[in-house]
């Protein structure tokens, strides 16, 4: 399937989309011969229902301050997004309370092809809002972490396909395919010494089924050594120079909680480099 529909959220609160990450959606989009929509979503920020709070603290002012930082946040992103497109964008707002964000994003992700979701740094908010994105969307994430100094760039540099044999792993391929086209050398990695993996779909199946769609492909096993699983790919990615990591979000629900697996619980919250993360 090809990327045709790019989601790309400004978000002014509760932690605000970081800036230089405008220019990577809109060199994306083009590279893909895609459309980029630009949403941005401002984020109610409720006065506490405090009288005596309000009175010592003033708790509206502080609000106040708080919802003109959000705004002019989200605004300089989207003049950065406007200027990085060489006019003005298809650019629509959408305002809602903080508690439904991340409801929000869902629905839209779900009628995009692909959705690039900034992080601000380890942790935080923003990787808050990820994870419901990539285990409620249905459709491909893009997690785009923030680069100093900045690492190769996300079209043309070599990506690394983390290999486990697993479903997630196996939506994650094929919905990176258009990416791994573009990308100057395709790693297949299986982490080892983590647990046990299915006997069948060996990686030269993987790596025969990328040749049929034009993408020469290698395989390599990367030793656990007792890391954590993230770690060993992190590190897997930036031997061979990876602009793009691709893998799958394991993770399972309990209730509306989802339990994640190791990899995807450390990568999803610090990404060292652009991860395109499907469940």
């Amino acid at each position: 399937m090809a990327i045709k529909d790019i989601l790309f959220p400004i978000i002014g609160h509760p932690e605000a989309t970081p800036a230089g990450c405008a220019g990577q959606a809109v060199a994306l989009a083009a590279a893909l011969g895609a459309e980029v929509t630009a949403l941005r979503v401002d984020a109610g920020i409720a006065v506490p229902a405090n009288v005596l709070a309000n009175a010592l603290l003033d708790l509206p002012g502080m609000v106040n301050e708080a919802r003109a930082r959000a705004a002019a946040a989200a605004q300089a992103r989207v003049d950065e997004f406007r200027e990085a497109l060489g006019g003005a964008p298809l650019l629509s707002t959408l305002s809602c309370p903080e508690a439904c964000l991340g409801e929000l994003l869902v629905a839209h992700a779900r009628v995009h092809d692909l959705t690039l979701l900034p992080l601000a740094g380890p942790g935080g908010p923003l990787a808050e809002l990820a994870e419901q994105v990539v285990f409620g969307a249905g459709r491909p994430v893009l997690l785009l972490p923030p680069r100093d100094p900045p690492g190769p760039g996300l079209v043309g540099a070599p990506a690394v396909v983390a290999w486990d044999r697993s479903r997630p792993a196996a939506r994650a391929v094929a919905d990176a395919l258009p990416l791994l086209a573009h990308a100057a050398s395709v790693h297949v990695v299986t982490v080892t010494e983590d647990k046990p993996l299915p006997a069948p779909a060996e990686p030269a199946g993987l790596v025969r089924n990328l040749a049929r769609h034009g993408i020469a492909a290698t395989h390599d096993t990367v030793p656990r050594g007792g890391r954590p699983v993230g770690e060993a790919l992190a590190t897997a990615a930036a031997e061979r120079g990876a602009g793009l990591l691709v893998m799958g979000a394991f993770g399972h629900s309990r209730v509306r909680d989802f339990i994640l697996g190791g990899a995807t619980q450390a990568l999803l919250r610090a990404p060292p480099l652009p991860i395109l993360l499907s469940h």
